[in-house]
């Protein structure tokens, strides 16, 4: 009841379903659109191959006829006694490499995205929580090979290379951990939601799992499941979350989530080198025996600038914002530049009176970092752009400064359609920073719309 949820999926963009809300009438909903998307998995893909390799591991032994094949005499000595079966086992291998070259397209595009998400979470202040529900492995195709390899040793052992070895190339614990890193450092704990946890439950009982290994009807390997459970136990084990559970006690699962974003309490430490960009690990302890800590397990403490860069892209996208300088943003008269785009002039207001202005002999000066960014409707952005701006005022002129504004014009070439313009300002002196967006519609028939 007191939490905010945001509810987002990735179909190759990201897409905010429902910003920041606690109405149950916003989010269920919600849901509900996104059940009736079609999934974006592969996972099918590999329970297939696994089922016709275990068909052809249970058939017999085929060699081949080349009398029943029509050869001329010359060509059956070469082809006589083949075996067939082990052709057909051989034959599964390139289909295999293609599958998981494909898993790991997959997986690695959902860790950048992923990776987007938490960038922005940064703008967002205090401890964040985000539940991912979805599977991620950590080497792309390792059960589909590992079954290969126990279906038909005989045919593994003449390989070249060990297919197993293979999986090495799709192996993504490098990334894994640097999204993990982005998340500590952002202050972001990852809860996850494994379906494929839930699948084992009820195969143990029902003996329908379908990713078996070695023909073996009934038999599950827990080795199968491996790679997919250690992404989600890295994701949430490393940021201070948790692995739940897709079965059902997930209402009590989600309600213990509720109650730790309630419970919670803050250690805070000054840093020996605030601002270094550098990784450094934190351990923390308790007096109380037998207690059991999550946390974070490490920080990157990353400059000013770059949380200046993040909050200005939370603003554009998750559209959150902190103002306390009470900046604001509009879009002046459009021009058109040909090929359905169009020059909008944005102008920055800025009230002079929150900024430091030190003196300098006839003059007091300001230092300020302006950062934009644009997302459109798909969700793409631009670069986040940065300006350096001194503001310079003649000490006659001061007191009546005060109460103005300092204004700057940001020219920015769009299309047409609808766009979300996110503005930071930065004032380089004291270090502190206030956000701001606006969105617009840019084309013709927006024109007299746009302030």
């Amino acid at each position: 009841p007191n939490l905010k949820t945001m509810l987002v999926r990735y179909d190759g963009s990201l897409h905010v379903e429902v910003g920041f809300s606690d109405r149950p009438d916003e989010l269920v909903p919600a849901v509900e659109r996104i059940l009736d998307e079609p999934p974006v998995t592969m996972a099918n893909d590999g329970a297939a191959i696994i089922r016709r390799m275990q068909t052809v591991a249970a058939s017999p032994v085929r060699q081949l006829d080349p009398n029943a094949m029509g050869m001329v005499p010359q060509a059956r000595s070469r082809y006589e006694g083949v075996d067939v079966k082990a052709m057909e086992n051989s034959a599964f291998l390139p289909e295999i490499r293609a599958y998981a070259e494909s898993q790991y397209v997959r997986n690695r595009a959902s860790l950048e995205a992923l990776e987007i998400f938490v960038d922005c979470m940064l703008g967002i202040r205090g401890r964040k929580v985000v539940l991912w529900v979805g599977d991620l492995e950590m080497r792309a195709g390792e059960n589909v090979f590992r079954t290969w390899q126990e279906l038909f040793p005989d045919q593994a052992r003449r390989q070249p290379i060990n297919p197993m070895m293979e999986t090495i190339q799709y192996d993504l614990s490098r990334d894994l951990r640097e999204l993990v890193d982005r998340a500590n450092n952002d202050r972001v704990s990852f809860y996850t939601l494994s379906s494929l946890a839930a699948s084992v439950g009820m195969s143990a009982s029902s003996n329908q799992r379908i990713l078996e290994t070695s023909g073996r009807p009934g038999q599950q390997s827990q080795r199968d499941i491996r790679s997919q459970e250690d992404a989600l136990m890295v994701m949430s084990n490393l940021s201070g979350g948790m692995v739940l559970a897709d079965n059902a006690k997930l209402d009590e699962q989600l309600a213990q989530v509720s109650n730790e974003l309630e419970t919670y309490y803050s250690l805070a430490y000054t840093p020996p080198s605030p601002g270094d960009g550098e990784q450094h690990s934190i351990k923390v302890k308790v007096d109380r025996e037998g207690a059991r800590l999550r946390y974070r397990l490490s920080y990157r403490d990353t400059g000013e600038k770059d949380r200046t860069a993040d909050r200005t892209l939370a603003a554009g996208l998750l559209g959150v914002a902190d103002n306390p300088f009470g900046i604001s943003v509009d879009c002046q008269e459009l021009e058109p530049r040909g090929e359905n785009t169009y020059l909008v002039p944005v102008m920055v207001r800025i009230p002079i009176g929150e900024l430091v202005l030190l003196p300098e002999e006839d003059r007091h000066q300001a230092q300020i970092s302006i950062f934009s960014v644009v997302f459109d409707q798909a969700g793409r952005s631009s670069d986040v752009h940065e300006r350096a701006y001194p503001i310079a005022i003649e000490n006659d002129q001061m007191a009546a400064a005060v109460g103005q504004e300092a204004k700057f014009v940001l020219g920015m070439v769009l299309r047409e359609g609808p766009h979300r313009i996110a503005v930071s300002i930065r004032d380089d002196l004291s270090s502190s920073e206030s956000t701001t967006f606006i969105d617009v519609v840019v084309g013709s028939v927006a024109e007299d719309t746009i302030e």
